[in-house]
């Protein structure tokens, strides 16, 4: 069975200086993700790219741009705890489609297939029906911006080049006991309140970590999927995963338990207490 990735993104919040009061939160939050099984319903390239204005790779004046257009064309547009929030498909009024690329594994090999609109092609939706669990769909854009957004200050018609990825997980992933709340205590525990200093907590943030959760709940194939450059606290961060209780296993839409492989970066660190 292939595995299944789930990346959870580990955010460290510090509230001022590093000091022995340190606290973080565990929000399990993760990059764009969408469930295989609404991949075979998939007909518009809007329908598999969750949080496309949010994640897409721009370059920077593109993408300030595209957030400006935004505020115009959806009312609900608003900032909200730092992040943009709006409605999933209002970005398709700002944009003309010139070629959309969609790449993705089955069965360990690359298949790609492109389009000129936001309608899938056969080709494409037998790509995201075939794709592993686990694999992280690319998908590469070419466009315009729409003709009634320009205006006399902009007049740049330089075609725009963008890249999305999103990864397929299970209609359930793997949980740790006690949710958010019991892996914040356990890792606190295991390793935060084991490192001090200002340079510790920068090596930390350039740690990931990954691991796979069986069937069975148990964690193998525990490894640094990017080291923190210090093999002390590497070590430190291992033998933390690998002490960690049994999770519960990701259940598939058949209901039937599946492996995921679990990543976790140690996040954003900030000065706080």
């Amino acid at each position: 069975m292939k595995k299944n990735i789930a990346t959870l993104f580990l955010t460290l919040l510090f509230i001022s200086g590093f000091c022995q009061n340190t606290r973080f939160e565990y929000g399990g939050k993760r990059a764009p993700a969408i469930k295989k099984e609404r991949l075979n319903e998939a007909r518009f390239i809007s329908q598999i790219m969750p949080g496309f204005s949010r994640y897409v790779a721009l370059p920077y004046k593109d993408y300030s741009r595209m957030n400006d257009l935004l505020k115009i064309v959806d009312p609900k547009y608003m900032y909200r705890l730092g992040n943009y929030v709006h409605i999933l498909e209002d970005y398709e009024k700002i944009i003309d489609y010139v070629s959309i690329e969609i790449s993705a594994i089955n069965q360990g090999k690359l298949y790609t297939a492109q389009s000129t609109s936001d309608v899938l092609t056969s080709e494409q939706k037998n790509i995201l029906r075939a794709v592993d669990l686990g694999s992280v769909i690319t998908i590469k854009i070419k466009f315009n911006f729409k003709g009634w957004t320009r205006n006399t200050a902009d007049t740049d018609t330089k075609l725009k080049e963008g890249i999305y990825s999103v990864t397929v997980v299970p209609e359930t992933d793997a949980v740790y006991p006690g949710g958010f709340k019991e892996i914040t205590a356990y890792l606190t525990t295991s390793v935060i309140n084991k490192i001090a200093g200002p340079t510790a907590y920068e090596k930390l943030q350039k740690a990931v970590v990954k691991f796979t959760v069986t069937e069975e709940g148990k964690l193998i194939n525990t490894k640094m999927d990017r080291t923190s450059t210090d093999p002390q606290l590497d070590k430190l961060i291992l033998d933390a995963i690998n002490k960690m209780p049994q999770w519960m296993p990701a259940i598939d839409s058949r209901g039937v338990r599946v492996k995921q492989e679990i990543s976790i970066p140690f996040g954003r660190i900030r000065d706080g207490c």
